[in-house]
């Protein structure tokens, strides 16, 4: 039970990790991008 939690802990770090650095990914695409219209204009 101990290495369940601990894997679990693991794991819930790695994933708040992962939405940080997604959640600047798309802040930083978005500042970017500007509107939708662009971005609709961009996708092939």
């Amino acid at each position: 039970m101990p290495y369940l939690k601990r894997l679990f802990a693991l794991n819930y770090n790695k994933f708040v990790c992962y939405i940080r650095y997604a959640m600047l990914r798309y802040s930083t695409v978005t500042a970017t991008i500007g509107s939708k219209d662009h971005y609709n204009q961009l996708k092939p």
